[in-house]
Parts: structure tokens; C-alpha cells; sequence
């Protein structure tokens, strides 16, 4: 038996303080509190989220007969940052749950509550999570975005897959890389470790929206400055933008991953990207860090 539980079955054992207070362990209670949906969940502050920073708070909270946290009860306990403790404090204001009942009335319960914000690397396949789940020393909390559990068996997609990928990439990239409309963007695939031309099924949805697109194998050369010093510019040249996209990898039967860079002049770029669709044969649709800012 843990500590907890030795704990929870020590506060029950003890009615005449618990009564005094008025307050109830959840050991005394018929039934547990639960989380109202209909009031707001927990949030992060936006310092975290922007900083891709996640972690936990856990604290002792007393809950009312109206299923409402009294905050000058709440007790400090363990948390992976100030930041995160103070964002599940200032979210009491606005959580709900449905209180403890006891003969079939609503008492006030005491119990420990951990939130926990999980925050994945940017470039994993993630989904949102919300999950409620009991223990016998509370209630937790999670929320936030979870990684999405690769496939035992990787799948692998074939050649008409793999185009509609690069495409949904591309839809998502361009906009960015062609930002300056005087500037050539050149794109390459990688396919069996080696860099090639992508297939013309790739790049022909976007030559007619952009105005100089082109395989990596007719991109105009650059005159950034190298190691070895500066080059002779010519009058009027401009440095194209390259762009990358390495072999895609599948995850899931409907998430792929492509990684890739982005390089113009003597600035590159490192990319990811997460390319999902619904089921098989509907469209795919990517999200891309680059910068540090998911753009999709």
C-alpha cells in the first residue's frame, strides 16, 4: 500500500477533525468531485506557451458544496515552475466541478489537484489532449498536446503519396519563401539519400501562382558572400531562395514527417514539418516550424 493511500485511510480515520472543519477527505464521501466541462479549463501562461514550456503544479485545494475551489485554502505543494503554479491558481477563478456528495448532499471536500500542461517538441506529430483521471490522493488534470504514438510498423507511402505530401508541404512553404516576388525559389527532393528534381506532379499546382519556380537543377547561381571571400555581383543579380525537402517519413497511416532547410544567400534555414489528412485517399495538410513559429 503506498504512502498515499496509508495517508487517505489516516485522514479518515480521523472524522472528528474533518467534521469540526466541515471539510471531507474523498475517502468519506459517496461520490468523488469531478471536473465540470461547462466552466473553463486550466491555461498556461502565455510566457510558457510561446516559450514552448510545459510541466506540472500539484497543490491541496479545498472545494466547496458549489463545486468551487476556495482559493485562500489552496496549499502550495510541488511545481516545475512559478509560472505554472500561478497559471493553475489564476484558473480557479474560472474551473467548476461537480462537488463531493455525501447521504446524497453536496459537501465541501479537500483533496490534492495536479494540472499538468504538456507541451511536446514542436517537431513530433501531436494532438490536443484534455484527460480527467481519479487517484486516491486526487484529481488530475491534463491538458495541452500530447505526441501522437508512432506506428509499430512504419508504414511506407507510395510514389503518388509521397508527391501529394511535397505539395501540401510546398502550399504551406511557399507563401514564406516567395515572400519577395523578385527573387527565384528553387526546390529540390531527397529520395534514397540523394538530391534530385522533384517530380513535375509537385511543383505544377504553384507555377502559375508563383512567378519563378523552379527545380533545383535551373536555379541561378548566388553571389552571397563565402569563406572565401566576397563575389563579383552583377549588376541586377538577386540571390535565389533554395528549398529542401527531405525524404518523408510516415508515422501514422495518415501523419508523415518531412524534415527540410531553407538557404538564401549565406542564411539558411532548418524546417519540420507534420503533414496529416483524415483517412486515406482525402487531402493532406501540413503545419511547418521554421523560426520558431508554426505557420500553416
Amino acid at each position: 500500500m503506498s504512502a498515499q493511500s496509508l495517508h487517505a485511510q489516516e485522514r479518515c480515520s480521523r472524522p472528528a477533525a474533518d467534521s469540526i472543519a466541515g471539510v471531507f477527505p474523498l475517502c468519506a464521501v459517496d461520490v468523488r468531485p469531478r471536473f465540470d466541462s461547462t466552466g473553463g479549463r486550466p491555461k498556461l501562461a502565455a510566457l510558457l506557451v510561446s516559450a514552448q514550456v510545459g510541466g506540472q503544479a500539484r497543490m491541496t485545494v479545498v472545494l466547496d458544496s458549489n463545486g468551487t475551489i476556495d482559493r485562500r485554502r489552496a496549499q502550495k505543494g510541488s511545481f516545475d515552475h512559478e509560472l505554472i503554479d500561478a497559471s493553475v491558481r489564476g484558473s480557479f477563478a474560472v474551473m467548476r466541478f461537480s462537488p463531493g456528495r455525501l447521504g446524497g448532499q453536496a459537501v465541501p471536500t479537500v483533496f490534492d489537484l495536479q494540472v499538468v500542461f504538456a507541451m511536446p517538441a514542436d517537431t513530433l506529430p501531436a494532438h490536443d489532449v484534455w484527460r480527467e483521471e481519479a487517484h486516491p490522493w486526487g484529481m488530475r488534470l491534463v491538458t495541452g498536446r500530447e505526441v501522437v504514438p508512432r506506428q509499430v510498423h512504419t508504414p511506407t507511402f507510395d510514389r503518388a503519396t509521397e508527391r501529394a505530401v511535397y505539395r501540401a508541404v510546398l502550399g504551406t512553404l511557399l507563401p514564406l519563401a516567395v515572400a519577395d516576388s523578385t527573387r527565384t525559389t528553387c526546390i529540390a527532393t531527397r529520395r534514397n539519400g540523394r538530391d534530385a528534381d522533384p517530380d513535375r506532379e509537385v511543383l505544377a499546382p504553384f507555377v502559375r501562382s508563383v512567378r519563378a519556380l523552379v527545380p533545383r537543377s535551373a536555379c541561378p547561381p548566388s553571389y552571397a558572400p563565402t569563406m572565401m571571400g566576397p563575389q563579383h555581383r552583377p549588376p541586377g543579380a538577386i540571390d535565389p531562395v533554395s528549398v529542401l525537402l527531405r525524404e518523408v517519413v510516415g508515422w501514422t497511416d495518415n501523419i508523415a514527417v518531412v524534415h527540410g532547410s531553407t538557404d538564401e544567400g549565406n542564411h539558411g534555414e532548418i524546417l519540420h514539418c507534420v503533414v496529416e489528412r483524415r483517412e486515406a485517399g482525402q487531402e493532406w495538410n501540413a503545419r511547418c516550424i521554421t523560426r520558431g513559429s508554426w505557420v500553416s
